[in-house]
C-alpha cells in the first residue's frame, strides 16, 4: 500500500475508534484545552523507516482541526488536515474508558512494551471495530489489521499492525 493509501487507512481507523465515544458529552472548555495534544508513531513499510505524526491544531465552536503527516525515511510524503466533530476529540478520560470497555467491544486486554513504556491496551481487529460501529465498512476492513487501543492522545491507539507493517507510539503529549 503506498503512503497516501496508508494515510487514508489510518485516518479511517482513527475515525472508527473515535466513533466508540459517541456516548460521551464534551464541554467546549475541555475540548479547547486539547489543542496541542500530539502523538507520533514509527514503523517500517517495505523495509523503509516510516513515521506518522498527528496533532490537534485548532479548536473553534464545536470542532477540532487535526493534522496528520506521514514520513518515509525522514521525508514527509503526505499531509492531511481533517476537521473533527467535538464528540470525536480524545481526552484522557475517553482514552482510559476505551481500554476499560475493551471486552464489550470484542477486544482482549494485553500489556505491551512500547518505546514509551509498558502499557495496558485493548487488542482488537479493525474488522471488529467496523462491525460494532460502521456496518458499511465491514468488508473493507475484514483483513485490515489489528489495533491496540491505549491511553494516548489524539487517536487512542498504542500500536497498529496493517498489511504486515507494525507502528508503535514513540512519543505523545497531553496538553494539560
Amino acid at each position: 500500500m503506498h503512503a497516501l493509501g496508508r494515510l487514508r487507512f489510518f485516518s479511517l481507523c482513527f475515525t472508527l475508534c473515535f466513533s466508540i465515544f459517541f456516548i460521551f458529552t464534551f464541554s467546549a472548555e475541555a475540548s479547547s484545552q486539547r489543542v496541542g495534544d500530539l502523538i507520533e508513531y514509527s514503523g517500517r513499510v517495505n523495509s523503509q523507516a516510516s513515521s506518522l505524526k498527528m496533532r490537534y491544531t485548532h479548536y473553534d465552536q464545536g470542532s477540532m482541526t487535526q493534522l496528520t503527516q506521514f514520513f518515509t525515511e525522514g521525508q514527509m510524503v503526505a499531509e492531511h488536515t481533517e476537521v473533527l466533530d467535538e464528540s470525536s476529540i480524545i481526552t484522557m478520560e475517553t482514552a482510559g474508558v476505551m481500554v476499560g470497555l475493551c471486552l464489550q467491544f470484542g477486544g482482549v486486554h494485553e500489556y505491551l512494551e512500547l518505546p514509551v513504556g509498558k502499557t495496558l491496551t485493548c487488542r482488537i481487529t479493525a474488522a471488529a471495530i467496523s462491525t460494532q460501529v460502521y456496518e458499511v465498512y465491514k468488508e473493507a476492513f475484514a483483513d485490515a489489521g489489528t489495533l491496540w487501543l491505549g491511553p494516548f492522545p489524539v487517536t487512542g491507539i498504542a500500536q497498529m499492525e496493517v498489511d504486515g507493517a507494525l507502528y508503535q507510539v514513540t512519543k505523545y503529549h497531553w496538553n494539560e
